[in-house]
């Protein structure tokens, strides 16, 4: 690992070989043929040989990388929005400040650690465009076990086998009518004393202390992150799994002010990171440094 994602040397290594290049290739003519195509690669040489094992195949492909002169860039680009080009290759270029919305299919040929790079890969390929009725990635690297795929059941909040088979309307009209009868359900709770917060759904009391009344300590730290319950009374095993919650999101939410300084101030980029990941860079930094 080196800063908070696979080392690139190590993985290309693994990865950049001609069978798994090979393989890449024949399950994109099986799977993605007609599409216009961008693929990730690990580093700039994995770029040239994935792009060199498609032109094999008689499929126009190119390669670019930050080196690429600009000019090459733009006809690659060019080429891959006419058509012209059936793959573009490429190695930690296009995964911000680029969009081709006819674009619809991305090969997946590098895994990646960071769930934020994984989004802005795969979102190169969510752009509507007329005539483009889906997308279509292409995961060779397991990227997709370790980053979660949103689907249609959990965008409507829910991971159920009872949504297969339905459109989105129907799924949606269910949705809306299973939420408006637990709403009617927390209201008529309300009425008669104040319910647990929505927060709390899921826990479950496991030790005695945790039927004892919440702490002043525990009380301060819900009210300093912004936790707010109502008029419910806590106990301590309630306040204690709300404020584990509460933490478990700040990690896995953006990184503060503070620590996007520190990273730039060492050349670190750090969009895409999370709070946990900035938070062990830095602290390899200062191990480094120390």
């Amino acid at each position: 690992t080196s800063y908070g994602d696979f080392a690139a040397g190590e993985l290309a290594v693994r990865v950049n070989t001609a069978e798994r290049n090979e393989i890449v290739v024949g399950k994109w003519a099986e799977h993605a043929y007609g599409r216009k195509t961008v693929a990730f690669t690990c580093d700039i040489q994995h770029a040239h040989d994935l792009a060199e094992v498609f032109r094999s195949g008689g499929f126009a492909a190119a390669a670019v990388h930050g080196g690429t002169p600009t000019d090459q860039r733009r006809d690659a680009l060019a080429a891959l929005a006419s058509g012209s080009l059936d793959v573009l290759c490429n190695c930690n270029l296009l995964t911000e400040g680029w969009d081709s919305p006819a674009v619809s299919c991305v090969v997946m040929a590098r895994p990646t650690k960071s769930r934020g790079l994984y989004q802005q890969m795969i979102g190169r390929i969510l752009r509507p465009a007329d005539g483009k009725v889906d997308a279509l990635v292409l995961d060779v690297t397991d990227n997709a076990k370790r980053h979660k795929l949103v689907t249609v059941s959990s965008l409507f909040g829910v991971e159920r086998s009872d949504l297969a088979g339905l459109t989105v309307d129907e799924a949606e009209r269910d949705e809306d009518a299973e939420r408006e009868a637990k709403t009617s359900a927390r209201e008529h709770d309300e009425e008669i004393d104040a319910s647990p917060p929505v927060m709390l759904d899921g826990y479950l009391p496991t030790a005695a202390w945790h039927r004892w009344p919440a702490t002043d300590k525990q009380l301060a730290a819900i009210a300093r992150h912004g936790i707010d319950v109502g008029g419910y009374v806590l106990t301590r095993g309630e306040a204690a799994y709300l404020l584990d919650k509460a933490i478990q999101t700040k990690l896995a939410g953006p990184p503060t002010g503070k620590q996007a300084w520190r990273l730039r101030q060492s050349g670190i980029d750090p969009r895409g990171l999370t709070f946990r990941q900035a938070s062990e860079l830095i602290a390899e930094l200062q191990e480094a440094a120390a």
